[in-house]
């Protein structure tokens, strides 16, 4: 399986281990759905994982730390969420990371890897937000 979409479900609970040794999947859109949590661990073999779509949900948190062997990872969209604080330290390693869409969330900081690239981070933020640097 290389793609799989299970977005505009309403889903509450989404459990992802059944995806935890797919490495063919590039594409995941699990977005427009009604999680109040999502644990991403089961990703961390999702080794060919290029596109992640995880928008239009009431997530105030995430935890990006299973995207640290997501080497693949080109895309990424966390767009009309409710995130304050995201971490995005995690994509450090994402060298072909092309796109990080955080656009219509209500952000106040966000925490990058000294050094980290990508074409297009989508904020649309209408105020000022922190951008926090940190060394690994």
């Amino acid at each position: 399986m290389e793609i799989l979409t299970v977005n505009r479900n309403r889903f509450t609970h989404l459990d992802l281990g059944a995806l935890a040794h797919c490495a063919s999947l590039k594409t995941l859109n699990l977005g427009d759905n009604d999680y109040q949590t999502i644990d991403l661990s089961p990703l961390t073999e999702c080794t060919n994982l290029y596109s992640l779509v995880l928008n239009k949900t009431p997530l105030e948190t995430i935890d990006l730390s299973p995207f640290e062997s997501l080497m693949n990872l080109q895309g990424l969209d966390m767009s009309g969420n409710c995130f304050r604080t995201v971490d995005l330290r995690p994509l450090r390693l994402c060298n072909f990371m092309y796109e990080v869409n955080l656009e219509d969330n209500p952000l106040e900081s966000l925490i990058v890897s000294k050094g980290f690239e990508c074409a297009a981070l989508k904020l649309n933020v209408d105020f000022e937000i922190e951008m926090i640097e940190r060394d690994e």
